[in-house]
């Protein structure tokens, strides 16, 4: 197996004021993920519970720059289709959704990792994502340059890749206001703009 694989929580991991009525997005952990998967060469799989709205979120991370940069003038870069986890009963056991989806592809992925705000560990499953568990924090700024180092490390990644492109140009909307979000198709816009917009929302191009 050749196949790396990154879990996406999105609450706390790419934001630093979560919003359970809108997706929240912030241009610092956004420029950090979009490294570790260049880094890494990983595919995203979306564990967070808005992947529901998985169109929507992949949307977002494409005008955060995730999946890359247009040339000057051209249109924005068609997001891919997003993997996701399938969901449990119990919303809170992220950890089981993750490793059914593991377990659906056994014998196709050689290393993973989980980024999430959550403990992942606490439960009985817990010792099965040792080695695979990157905790971030929102009070700590979501992901940054010590949780994707630990990624790297768990992905079987040489962390001297991060050093090689840390030095590129920073992902757009990296200096969008604090809780800054993305609109479906267009620039990034600040937080006062789009505060009140749901993904069905935002598909729709109203505010509420």
């Amino acid at each position: 197996p050749t196949l790396r694989v990154i879990f996406l929580d999105i609450d706390g991991v790419l934001n630093t004021r979560p919003d359970p009525r809108v997706l929240v997005v912030e241009g610092g952990p956004c420029a950090m993920l979009r490294r570790l998967l260049e880094a890494s060469g990983a595919t995203l799989v979306l564990s967070t519970p808005w992947r529901r709205h998985h169109a929507y979120v992949a949307h977002v991370l494409a005008n955060f720059g995730i999946f890359g940069h247009a040339p000057s003038g051209a249109a924005m870069p068609t997001p891919p289709e997003l993997h996701r986890t399938p969901f449990n009963a119990n919303a809170s056991r992220r950890d089981l959704e993750i490793l059914q989806w593991l377990q659906q592809r056994r014998g196709q992925v050689a290393s993973w990792v989980a980024l999430d705000a959550s403990d992942l560990t606490y439960f009985p499953s817990g010792p099965r994502f040792e080695g695979h568990f990157v905790r971030t924090s929102a009070d700590a700024g979501g992901l940054g340059p010590a949780e994707v180092e630990a990624a790297l490390k768990h992905l079987g990644c040489s962390t001297t890749c991060l050093t090689a492109i840390s030095a590129g140009t920073p992902v757009a909307g990296s200096t969008a206001t604090a809780a800054g979000l993305a609109h479906v198709g267009e620039p990034v816009l600040g937080a006062s703009a789009l505060a009140e917009m749901t993904p069905e929302q935002a598909a729709e191009g109203r505010a509420s």
